[in-house]
């Protein structure tokens, strides 16, 4: 009896860790890509167009896609401008997480640009003719 106990919580504490994990993925799916996020209203781009943008993400083109974005909120703002204030509003709100994204990305890559420095210059500094 005493394995299924022990067996039972090693379970608990991996769908725990699980749901965590799970959960911070989504955290971040939001932060770097937020039109894709249920918490915003969905984009009138084609779902192709928002497909491309989701498999051409990286850090290297987040800038050039999160301006592609709020020119494609921009074309609807001006297409619509008689829609009610919640549409507006969610539009706003989208474009602000943009912004806060653009900024995450900026600073994700200066973070990973200098560890990569960090690690040049400690590999620069070893002596690896010690097995020739």
């Amino acid at each position: 009896m005493r394995a299924s106990n022990v067996s039972s919580d090693d379970l608990q504490w991996w769908i725990a860790e699980l749901n965590l994990r799970l959960s911070e993925l989504e955290k971040l799916t939001v932060h770097f890509a937020p039109w894709a996020s249920t918490k915003f209203r969905m984009l009138r781009a084609t779902a192709e167009q928002q497909a491309k943008w989701i498999a051409e993400l990286s850090l290297a083109s987040a800038d050039r896609i999160y301006s592609e974005i709020a020119e494609s909120l921009s074309g609807e703002s001006e297409v619509s401008l008689h829609e009610g204030a919640a549409e507006n509003t969610s539009r706003e709100l989208l474009r602000e997480a943009l912004a806060a994204s653009r900024e995450n990305a900026a600073q994700a890559t200066t973070a990973l640009n200098g560890i990569a420095a960090y690690s040049d210059e400690l590999a620069s500094g070893m002596d690896f003719s010690f097995g020739l």
